[in-house]
């Protein structure tokens, strides 16, 4: 929290020295490992993303702070609307509440995937799954959602801050995939 706290309160200050930037905003998404208890937590602000995986499948994700996930929440329909419509983001606001997970046990071939919104919007959380269970190392799991991305991304013309960062604890390969025999 301190260090989501600071972040924004930067953003903040910045925000009221240059009055051209007072509408720049960030998102974040955090991972805490912590190797000797086995335990991860995490944190993120707006609609930047953490998925994780047990055994190959997704378990969870976290929620965005937007406009579509809080009425996709309710049950009511979000067709047509921009995702980028952010409730919550670093530098909107003075105080900035994070989403944080409880934490939790990690175990061998536990995934972690934190990526941005140009990420996950133009990847359908099946896809990333499956690709998880295709491959051998993180950076082939990375490099097969990147060609994804680039062969989607033509369809659709643009990507928007396209970033991402994998984490497998343990020896992952032994144990994501056997969800694929």
């Amino acid at each position: 929290r301190a260090c989501i706290a600071e972040a924004n309160g930067a953003i903040v200050a910045r925000q009221r020295h240059d009055p051209a930037l007072r509408e720049m905003a960030a998102t974040i998404v955090a991972l805490l490992v912590d190797s000797e208890l086995r335990t991860a937590q995490w944190a993120h602000v707006g609609d930047s993303r953490l998925y994780r995986f047990r055994r190959g499948q997704l378990v969870e994700r976290t929620r965005d702070h937007s406009l579509v996930q809080q009425l996709a929440d309710a049950g009511l329909p979000c067709d047509g609307l921009s995702p980028g419509l952010l409730l919550h983001a670093l530098g909107m606001t003075g105080e900035v509440l994070p989403g944080l997970s409880s934490a939790i046990s990690v175990e061998d071939g536990d995934a972690f995937l934190l990526c941005t919104d140009g990420f996950w919007q133009l990847l359908p959380d099946e896809l990333i799954e499956y690709c998880l269970r295709a491959v051998h190392t993180v950076s082939d799991w990375l490099t097969l959602l990147a060609d994804a991305i680039r062969q989607r991304s033509e369809l659709s013309g643009s990507v928007d801050n396209c970033s991402a960062l994998a984490v497998w604890i343990g020896n992952p390969e032994s144990v994501t995939l056997v969800a694929m025999r």
